[in-house]
């Protein structure tokens, strides 16, 4: 599902965060803290971390396309990722790919003014879905950094 925020900001800058495994709690949207990603449901291990980032990297690169992602489950708000993105203070170029693992639902959020169609979003979504259908996790992420730099450029 694709949300789309209305704010122009800065770009967020991040690192790499990965917490702790521990059982997937409800969660209200959140502040993200310069991360890239966020794992509290504990769905990614060290190397996925790496390798996620490795494909946001190229992303930006090439793309001037920031892709963040959170692993959790959702509550408290009924658009959850455009209020974590409006929290966050995320950018025309800022993508967040909200994945709510318990909750089996992820929601992709953007700018009113992100320079893709939404044609070019329903791929990058499908490309998502094929791999959360099957629990991989770290390769949503990246085949979702992926297949937006493929659009964009």
């Amino acid at each position: 599902m694709r949300t789309r925020w209305a704010l122009s900001v800065t770009v967020l800058a991040g690192v790499l965060t990965l917490g702790v495994p521990a059982v997937a709690h409800a969660e209200s949207p959140i502040e993200l803290g310069g991360a890239y990603v966020v794992d509290r449901a504990g769905v990614l291990s060290g190397g996925d971390g790496n390798s996620i980032v490795s494909a946001l990297d190229s992303l930006y690169e090439r793309a001037g396309i920031q892709l963040l992602v959170y692993v959790d489950s959702f509550t408290g708000s009924s658009d959850w990722a455009n209020d974590t993105a409006i929290l966050n203070r995320l950018g025309t170029n800022d993508v967040l790919l909200a994945v709510a693992v318990s909750d089996r639902n992820y929601e992709l959020s953007t700018d009113a003014d992100f320079g893709l169609t939404d044609a070019q979003l329903s791929t990058v979504e499908r490309a998502i879905e094929s791999e959360l259908r099957n629990d991989n996790w770290a390769q949503a992420a990246i085949v979702g950094a992926q297949t937006l730099e493929s659009e964009a450029v």
